[in-house]
């Protein structure tokens, strides 16, 4: 560690041990201020250690791990830096309540009550195991930590480590709502895949054009300097657009086309009762199944 940093780090701790003393905003506000100026002098030490005039030809490894200590260096201090303003919210906290503490014992008893509504919404999810469920606890967490969050403004600051926890527990509430959406997708878009697949090695006559997502891929143009439908222009459209039924019948078809990465399709075009355009469909030769 170089001394402009250790003499930094020696400063942002004796600020924070002054700051324990005398419990002062103005002082945690210093101490949070120095540790982010240690930080800043320790990142920025590491960088030149790490990214100096000799990068092209390489670091010597002792410099590389100068550097790695430095950037770890770095991160405590950031972390130490956020305890600091952590501690000038609660502080102010504290002083509010001490204003008005019937104010802050009702405050306290909502926020609990909509803590305890947001948790049994989760034990619900949990026991239903579907994503609305989990929809709903989320929207309850998010609404609790909300709720903890206004009793501790001040100056325009926002402190509360409860609403903290609740935003990450909503958080977590979505993303099981996502991945039992994604498993769901799955399972269907897998369903529909096994629906109609190549018989001996061709695709079916008739089939039902419908995609997974209730849509077809219609082909509005034919292939470059080709009269064939096949690798022709395509848009998706709604399937709401094909009035007169959604089973198309087989016009044409190429055993060697490629769909996106996959380049072992079968696509093959399918005339669209009613409807101005055909359509094109893709199978993976591996499996049979429909692609898309």
């Amino acid at each position: 560690m170089s001394d402009k940093v250790q003499a930094a780090v020696k400063r942002a701790l004796g600020a924070e041990r002054k700051a324990t003393r005398s419990k002062s905003e103005t002082d945690y506000e210093a101490a949070a201020a120095a540790y982010n100026d240690a930080a800043r002098l320790a990142r920025s030490t590491g960088w030149d250690l790490d990214m100096g005039p000799n990068r092209e030809g390489g670091q010597p490894a002792e410099n590389r791990q100068a550097a790695k200590n430095l950037y770890e260096l770095a991160y405590k201090l950031e972390a130490s830096a956020k305890l600091m303003s952590e501690k000038i919210h609660k502080l102010l906290a504290m002083r509010e309540e001490a204003k008005d503490p019937e104010k802050w014992a009702a405050h306290k008893k909502a926020v609990d009550a909509a803590i305890r509504t947001a948790q049994a919404a989760e034990r619900k999810a949990d026991k239903v195991g579907t994503s609305e469920a989990y929809i709903a606890a989320e929207n309850l967490y998010d609404s609790a930590a909300r709720l903890a969050y206004q009793g501790q403004m001040h100056k325009g600051k926002l402190a509360a480590s409860i609403g903290s926890d609740l935003f990450k527990r909503a958080a977590k509430m979505k993303e099981r709502a996502a991945e039992i959406r994604a498993a769901a997708y799955k399972a269907r878009h897998e369903a529909w895949a096994a629906r109609t697949t190549l018989v001996d090695g061709k695709p079916p006559a008739t089939m039902n054009l419908l995609d997974a997502n209730g849509g077809f891929t219609a082909v509005t143009k034919k292939g470059y300097g080709s009269s064939s439908y096949l690798r022709g222009q395509t848009v998706w459209r709604p399937g709401s657009l094909l009035k007169r039924g959604t089973t198309g019948t087989l016009m044409e078809f190429d055993p060697k086309s490629f769909f996106q990465t996959n380049h072992d399709v079968t696509q093959a075009i399918y005339k669209v009762p009613g409807y101005g355009y055909p359509a094109a469909v893709w199978f993976d030769n591996a499996t049979g199944r429909r692609i898309a």
